[in-house]
């Protein structure tokens, strides 16, 4: 479940990010969101380390410690919740399933908080953007587009997947492995 939750999360945020946040921010916000995963990591795995250590923390032990780590993910996962209930829905969403007035009374929210947070008037827009819903997209639709409109997007998506299952997947699950078949660390140490 915790893999569903974060993929899902990984994957929302990213199109909030994109739809909400301004273009001249975007990628330093993206940045900062999606860096926080690995920083997070880092600091999960260092906790853990001082929660499993009968000598850092005798009252935990090796058979609660781990026990406590899930306590602290849940909580974390809490804390992801409770920030999601102050995200508007997505006006695009919306709009795509017929839900004009939810969509137009969020986008008004957030332009009048802009608007009196910079005491300034928002200009109206000069283009509009047209949405158009699709009933059933099939996979090929979907592979035709990917790979005559839209290549060049395509295959740095694909090179920064197969990148990213490649050095984190092959290298850090198997790592140990390599450790222990071609430079003899014992098992324990791995």
């Amino acid at each position: 479940f915790t893999g569903l939750g974060i993929g899902g999360e990984y994957s929302a945020m990213n199109s909030a990010i994109n739809e909400m946040v301004p273009a001249r921010v975007r990628g330093l916000v993206d940045l900062a969101v999606n860096g926080s995963y690995w920083l997070g990591s880092a600091l999960g795995a260092s906790a853990s380390l001082a929660i499993l250590n009968p000598g850092v923390w005798p009252h935990f032990g090796v058979d609660s410690g781990w026990r406590v780590c899930f306590v602290i993910g849940a909580i974390l996962g809490a804390g992801i919740i409770v920030l999601r209930w102050y995200l508007p829905e997505s006006p695009r969403w919306l709009m795509l399933h017929n839900r004009l007035d939810e969509a137009e009374h969020i986008v008004k929210a957030i332009e009048e908080r802009v608007s009196n947070e910079t005491r300034k008037l928002l200009e109206e827009p000069e283009n509009a953007i047209i949405i158009r819903r699709f009933e059933n997209v099939s996979f090929r639709t979907i592979g035709r587009l990917m790979f005559t409109r839209y290549r060049r997007r395509s295959v740095l998506g694909l090179v920064l997947m197969i990148s990213q299952a490649f050095f984190y997947n092959a290298v850090f699950f198997s790592y140990a492995l390599i450790l222990k078949n071609f430079y003899n660390v014992d098992s324990d140490d791995t």
